[in-house]
């Protein structure tokens, strides 16, 4: 945690352990949950790992604004 609060991955980790079945996203046809948010996110976070991806290394996304944007998001953050 940082002097000015938690990290963006640490507090959606937080809410998921906390509410793990509120709404986190909800984009067009798309809603997910926090637990859903979260396993989604560190799925994709271990599969870029799994690539070779690190801290400190440029990962772009290009999606549109969608819950998969938003998943990909965090799990580049994680």
């Amino acid at each position: 945690m940082s002097p000015s609060g938690p990290s963006i991955p640490q507090a959606v980790s937080a809410r998921a352990l906390e509410a793990p079945d509120s709404l986190a996203i909800s984009a067009h046809d798309d809603v997910l949950t926090y637990a859903e948010l979260e396993w989604r996110a560190g799925a994709l976070a271990d599969r870029l790992c799994d690539l070779g991806v690190g801290p400190g290394m440029v990962v772009a996304v290009c999606l549109p604004r969608s819950a998969a944007f938003v998943v990909a998001t965090l799990a580049v953050l994680k």
